[in-house]
């Protein structure tokens, strides 16, 4: 898979996720907001790697 521009911020190599990696992202919807201000936490979600990505 290719480098992923998420954000002019943030960019992930999906050739470095290792199984086990946790990756935490931040919507723009109501709902994703709402986990925000409730957790006091950037993040609104979390994923975990699987597999290789290679």
């Amino acid at each position: 898979m290719l480098d992923s521009a998420i954000d002019k911020r943030y960019i992930m190599n999906y050739n470095k996720l290792l199984p086990g990696d946790i990756i935490l992202e931040s919507g723009k919807k109501l709902h994703s907001k709402a986990i925000q201000v409730y957790t006091k936490s950037r993040y609104s979600h979390a994923m975990i790697c699987l597999t290789n990505m290679e």
